[in-house]
């Protein structure tokens, strides 16, 4: 099987991969050809940064198989908050922010999920989901493991299983699982990072939001 971004078997697995992604963009709550966007644009930055061929087909594949394994941690978050694709859609752009505002999210969906519940019931809710939150951040941990896993099962190589094991690794080093930080953490694993968050921002605001966040 070819490993690199040319060649007929590649581009098979590379169709095989981008129709992953379209499944995935619905399990975390995005727009069709969300994953398909993010690649676009972090092979572009990849490209502007002088990345290598190897690094470049990483930043290909960790875009399109990043959130592969999102299913992993659905039953935890929806044991929380019921449907689970709301407070995915509407966390994807405060990830990389301050802990509080994920709390904040966390607490007005818990709200919204039991709309209509007995204070006392709303208590117990709200209690749960703090005690939840080791857990679903255990969630988080199982997606990059799936996804790694699927990555090793359509014969990637260790890289790339590597990087996706980082997918939610951030540089100030309080991400997910917490293992790395700053340039310890794969250039394609950061500039896919960065890429996400343009588009979220750029849906959101517009370019001058993309500019500001970025």
């Amino acid at each position: 099987m070819q490993k690199n971004l040319s060649g007929n078997s590649d581009l098979r697995l590379a169709e095989i991969v981008a129709a992953l992604s379209l499944a995935s963009d619905l399990g975390v709550g995005q727009p069709m050809e969300f994953a398909l966007g993010s690649c676009v644009l972090a092979v572009r930055l990849g490209e502007a940064l002088g990345f290598s061929e190897s690094e470049l087909r990483g930043t290909y594949y960790q875009a399109l198989l990043r959130f592969t394994g999102c299913s992993a941690d659905a039953y935890i978050v929806a044991t929380v908050v019921g449907d689970e694709l709301p407070i995915r859609a509407e966390a994807a752009p405060r990830y990389n922010g301050h802990m509080s505002e994920m709390f904040g999210l966390m607490v007005r969906q818990i709200r919204q999920a039991n709309e209509g519940a007995s204070p006392l019931h709303l208590a117990q809710m709200l209690a749960q989901g703090f005690l939840a939150w080791p857990r679903m951040t255990e969630g988080f941990v199982g997606s990059c493991q799936v996804a790694s896993r699927l990555a090793a099962r359509l014969g990637f190589d260790e890289p790339i299983q590597h990087a996706l094991l980082q997918s939610f690794e951030r540089w100030d080093g309080r991400g997910i699982p917490g293992e790395s930080k700053g340039e310890q953490i794969v250039p394609a694993v950061r500039v896919v990072a960065l890429a996400l968050d343009v588009i979220n921002f750029h849906r959101l605001g517009g370019v001058e939001a993309a500019v500001a966040m970025a």
